[in-house]
């Protein structure tokens, strides 16, 4: 699954999942979020859109890590 809904990839993150970041068709400086598809993630993403919470700290340390890994990516180019 991709997606560039860098909440939903928090959220993820929060969950145990882990992701690749990619460059964004067309756009150079974004990058969008690859999960492996499982049953367990369409679960989460479920779990996501119904606003099921996820602790906070965690949020927010993954919240700096899409962060990161958008910065390092745009100091590539």
């Amino acid at each position: 699954m991709k997606t560039p809904d860098r909440n939903l990839t928090a959220y993820l993150l929060c969950q145990g999942f882990t992701c690749k970041f990619i460059p964004r068709a067309g756009y150079p400086d974004f990058v969008d979020a690859t999960f492996d598809d499982s049953d367990d993630l369409e679960r989460s993403v479920s779990d996501y859109h119904s606003n099921r919470g996820v602790p906070v700290q965690s949020f927010v340390a993954a919240c700096k890590h899409i962060a990161d890994q958008i910065r390092q990516h745009r100091n590539r180019g």
